[in-house]
């Protein structure tokens, strides 16, 4: 199955998208952690060449700067990874112009959305790494202007949580941010303000049983679970693991091809490997048996996965060999761990 997919990739020349859900940025993804997996040269090669396109295509500014769709997170997977060696690698020249787009959309409120792929939560993202290794009391001119691009979009995320809610699955991503960040220690004064947004956020949801919640609840248990055991806070740790056993024992095993349910089964098989760390847990096996579920689909449907990014080849792929090496992260792991 792993080369079929392979196979799809190289020999698909006609993804223009460069962003992570529809385009190369996460093919990029998938044929980095298949190479380490097992050396495989073929997907350094399109790695390499994939790589080249979508820097190119941020040093150019050829990107769609009214849309943002999968843009923060194409560039989460850059400032990230080492994945390949790129001729041209000089990330703050190719993301400059990004720069100024984002800090004019945060001034005139033209980013309306709170996903970690092109929203609130990617932009504050972005902005983190840029200052991550900067003296918070001797920030220079280029640094400062970051800073406080970073303080407009925290405004920015308060006002969507407290005016408008959002989508459940944007809010889980977001507390998995925070975490990452939490661990890391810096700004703490920024990350509490987000943090509390956030979480308040999702206490709200978490108990609600409409039925457009259930496909993202696992996510959400998953996040607010492993946030607040890297804030060691145990209590709400045990309760957030007993509502993930309770759900998981009720959930219908997914059939079908989405970003959805390729998500879900990597987060499971994440959990199981940072709690359980076994290949014989009731979490290990349910993984296994969404994958074979989705494989069995594919093998008996012909391929329906006709396009690139995570919510097709690269997902399905992804998804297989998070089961496969401890070296694969779930996606948005990967985007947010430096």
């Amino acid at each position: 199955m792993l080369s079929t997919l392979t196979n799809l990739i190289t020999g698909n020349e006609e993804t223009e998208d460069i962003d992570l859900y529809d385009g190369s940025a996460a093919d990029i993804l998938f044929l980095y952690y298949l190479n380490l997996y097992q050396a495989n040269d073929t997907a350094i090669d399109k790695g390499i060449a994939l790589s080249s396109k979508v820097y190119g295509a941020y040093r150019n500014n050829q990107y769609n700067t009214n849309d943002f769709s999968g843009i923060i997170g194409s560039v989460g997977v850059f400032q990230n990874l080492d994945k390949f060696e790129i001729a041209d690698t000089d990330v703050s020249g190719a993301f400059k112009q990004l720069d100024e787009d984002i800090f004019q959309k945060l001034i005139y409120g033209e980013i309306n959305a709170l996903s970690l792929e092109n929203g609130i939560t990617g932009v504050i993202l972005f902005i983190f790494n840029r200052l991550e290794k900067c003296d918070p009391e001797n920030l220079n001119l280029e640094q400062a202007r970051y800073y406080e691009t970073l303080i407009l979009a925290i405004d920015e995320l308060e006002r969507q949580i407290r005016l408008n809610g959002t989508h459940i699955q944007d809010l889980s991503k977001a507390m998995l941010l925070m975490a990452k960040i939490t661990a890391k220690a810096f700004y703490p004064e920024i990350v509490n303000r987000i943090f509390v947004s956030i979480e308040t956020g999702l206490k709200q949801t978490i108990h609600k049983n409409e039925a457009w919640i259930q496909p993202v609840k696992f996510q959400l248990l998953y996040h607010l679970w492993q946030s607040n055991l890297l804030l060691n806070r145990t209590a709400e740790s045990d309760f957030y693991l007993s509502e993930i056993y309770e759900f998981e024992n009720q959930r219908m095993h997914p059939h079908s091809f989405d970003l959805v349910s390729f998500n879900e089964i990597q987060l499971i098989q994440q959990f199981n490997r940072l709690y359980w760390a076994t290949t014989d847990s009731y979490f290990n096996k349910a993984a296994n048996d969404r994958i074979h579920t989705l494989t069995d689909n594919l093998s008996r449907n012909g391929n329906p996965l006709r396009k690139s990014g995570l919510t097709g080849i690269s997902g399905l792929g992804l998804t297989i060999l998070s089961g496969f090496s401890k070296e694969c992260l779930t996606w948005d792991e990967t985007i947010l761990l430096s």
